[in-house]
């Protein structure tokens, strides 16, 4: 096993390390008489060198040949930006140690300053094969010896090996091109040697003053700066919009607006299957719907209120049919003030069918059967304010819908339902009359939830940034008028943060944090349990299938009150060895008191032990209190690790425990979600939560215990190039 894990290391090493013999040639510098060039071929004939400053010529600044080689030429450039290539042998040639590269052709790029030195410009090839592409990446070896719960013995899994190839490619001045390609065993489910190299995410920019357009694939394109982050800022980790979307954006700075369009389509496979129902079926199910409309009754006599009247619906849940549209405008109207429009919807999610009833007089309505696609918009405006000594202002508004369309079907028909018999107890006798199908009602809408959400809020920022402060009030109002009787629901969220540093108090960088969430809730008695505005269902300002069920909320579901503390204290020590010592924790509660239902401590240690060996260690205390799902006491967890590094961009590191710091799938990057999904994978998440919450304190009893008494050793070496 030791064998095979130091072959692996050599061999990771070995592919970003540079030779061992240094290059000749340098690239251009400074020198009397102007900026030195060279070129290294010593099977080259005859080297020239050819650009903008010569017009191009092939012969009029030939290179000298030197030892080992290396051509050379000096030539005296003015203060400018240059163009030019080398001419081997009749063939162009980009410059090789220059990785700055412009035009059509390649060309390579200095920039003389006024001085006569050159300016540092950054570099968009880094190869030599093609003065267009730079490349990078990244070789992660991941090597887990766990033991075993059923005997106790410690078990090599099978190693993870993540290759990931990244290429930015300058097609010409305005259009640039990035892609990933990805090996990776683990998700192709193969042995190393049967691996693919598959494309993963990409993009094409083309970009010109006053106008960019972008093409994605698979790439996060950024999240909204507007208050409430109409798009991006995605489920509990935030991510930016794109992952898993194909789409385009165009960006515009004209007539002093600065506008952005986004369309996107999701390219998951399924999601176009609507429910398998018969219109029998549905009429059947529609039996209770009728009985329950004999509990309607007035004081005075039996009128129906106008609009919309419970339905019966089925929903097969996918979004692998949904596109989204989103648009944006702003403009500075002076003193500090911005003012934007912006709109969003998403259409074609959650297809299904179903059976409403729309009032069309006192005592009688008509009953629509059909197949239906949902749809979300939302529409509002955003007002900023940038203040003096370090005072900001901003606040915005939106109001949005969810809805079902009928689509076209065979299926869609019409009837009349007459209430024939009423009385101050509700309806005694009706008659139904069928109208047959209807192709009428298909591009029809019934609004499912209607929704007015706004956020105001402010910060103060210390001239030097030691001191942030930021205070924000969020609304959310919810008109669910899809369920029997429609009912209300409404959160109100209060967040007040502050962030410190004492470095000219305490001649040092001590940090300190502050974070205080407040969120009240008002739900109907009614309200389903999935309606919960923590869920999709509950509040369509959220991504679809995504929620914000963290592992501390999910003991505060149901609650009409939540109270969320995060302060975090940061102390460097040790000094001349980088040592940092840091809590973070975490406490929710329904009020301001001393027995939280859920308090975590994260204490995290990190120093030099050499110049090139770091040790860190990060342990969590987590402790529930929690009557009714069953949750008391507490759980702790380790991991240390020693970290090696060989060279810039090459580490090794050696850790004992569960991980924090793993990839984040969405996008390939390292987070601090480790325990996260250590918890998850064990039932204790948001589906169990959503499902069955009477199951959940078993669940989450049971993966804290797993996470305490997890014993693993993992070998990580890392190359990035």
């Amino acid at each position: 096993m030791k064998r095979a894990l130091l072959t692996a290391i050599l061999a990771l090493a070995a592919v970003a390390m540079p030779p061992a013999a240094a290059r000749l040639a340098a690239a251009p510098e400074k020198a009397d008489g102007g900026i030195r060039f060279t070129y290294t071929d010593p099977n080259a004939g005859q080297v020239a060198w050819a650009g903008e400053f010569n017009g191009w010529s092939t012969s009029a600044t030939p290179m000298a040949k030197g030892a080992g080689g290396v051509w050379s030429v000096v030539v005296p450039l003015p203060a400018g930006t240059h163009q030019y290539k080398f001419v081997v042998d009749g063939q162009w040639v980009a410059d090789p140690e220059n990785g700055a590269t412009a035009g059509d052709f390649g060309n390579s790029v200095v920039t003389v300053g006024a001085e006569g030195g050159l300016v540092t410009a950054r570099a968009s090839s880094n190869t030599a094969y093609s003065p267009k592409i730079f490349m990078g990446g990244r070789i992660i070896g991941l090597y887990q010896d766990i033991r075993s719960a059923e005997d106790r013995r410690f078990e090599l899994r099978r190693p993870d090996m993540d290759i990931n190839l990244d290429f930015d490619v300058r097609m010409s001045d305005v259009l640039k091109a990035h892609f990933l390609m990805d090996i990776n065993s683990e998700k192709q489910n193969a042995q190393d040697y049967r691996t693919a190299l598959n494309f993963d995410r990409g993009s094409l920019l083309f970009s010109k003053p006053g106008l960019q357009i972008l093409g994605y694939d698979n790439e996060g394109v950024g999240t909204w700066d507007d208050p409430l982050r109409l798009v991006g800022n995605v489920g509990i980790y935030r991510h930016a919009y794109g992952y898993h979307r194909q789409g385009f954006k165009l960006s515009t700075q004209q007539w002093g607006f600065d506008t952005e369009a986004q369309y996107a389509d999701n390219f998951d496979p399924g999601g176009t299957v609507y429910p398998d129902f018969t219109v029998q079926e549905f009429l059947d199910l529609s039996q209770a719907t009728r009985d329950s409309l004999r509990t309607i009754r007035s004081d005075t006599s039996f009128v129906l209120a106008p609009g919309q009247v419970p339905g019966v619906f089925r929903i097969n849940v996918s979004d692998a049919n949904e596109d989204m549209f989103a648009f944006r405008t702003r403009r500075a109207l002076g003193h500090g003030l911005r003012a934007g429009l912006l709109g969003r919807s998403d259409r074609g999610f959650d297809l299904g069918a179903g059976l409403f009833n729309q009032v069309t007089g006192p005592l009688n309505f008509q009953r629509f059967f059909g197949l239906f696609e949902q749809q979300w918009y939302a529409v509002g405006g955003e007002l900023s304010w940038d203040g003096p000594r370090g005072l900001r202002g901003y606040a915005e508004f939106l109001r949005g819908a969810r809805r079902f369309t009928f689509v076209p079907n065979t299926n869609s028909f019409q009837s009349d339902f007459t209430v024939t018999g009423a009385d101050s107890t509700g309806i005694t006798s009706y008659d139904e009359t069928s109208l047959g199908l209807n192709l009428s009602i298909i591009g029809r809408s019934f609004d499912m939830d209607r929704s007015d959400r706004w956020l105001a809020g402010g910060s103060w920022t210390e001239s030097h940034g030691d001191i942030v402060v930021r205070a924000e009030v969020e609304r959310q109002t919810h008109d669910y008028r899809i369920i029997q009787d429609g009912l209300s629901n409404a959160m109100t969220m209060s967040r007040l943060t502050w962030d410190r540093n004492w470095r000219h108090y305490l001649a040092r960088e001590v940090r300190t944090s502050l974070g205080v969430e407040f969120t009240s809730f008002d739900y109907d008695p009614r309200t389903p349990w999935d309606y919960q505005m923590w869920f999709p269902n509950g509040s369509f300002w959220l991504e679809h299938n995504e929620h914000v069920v963290s592992v501390d909320r999910m003991v505060m579901l149901g609650g009409a009150d939540v109270v969320q503390v995060r302060p975090m204290v940061e102390v460097p020590v040790l000094a001349r060895r980088n040592g940092v010592v840091r809590w973070k924790g975490t406490f929710d509660a329904v009020a301001l008191d001393l027995r939280p239902k859920y308090a975590e401590s994260i204490f995290q240690l990190g120093c030099d032990v050499r110049p090139a060996l770091r040790f860190g260690s990060d342990s969590r205390w987590v402790k529930y209190d929690d009557p009714f799902l069953g949750l008391h006491g507490g759980y702790l967890s380790h991991y240390a690790d020693l970290n090696y590094t060989f060279a810039p961009g090459i580490t090794v590191e050696l850790g004992f425990g569960v991980d924090p710091w793993v990839i984040d799938p969405p996008v390939n990057q390292y987070a601090p979600i480790g325990r996260d999904l250590f918890l998850f994978d064990r039932g204790a998440n948001a589906a169990t939560a959503r499902t069955n919450y009477y199951g959940l304190g078993p669940k989450i009893a049971a993966a804290e215990k797993a996470l305490e008494n997890e014993r693993r050793f993992q070998l990580k070496a890392i190359v990035h190039f």
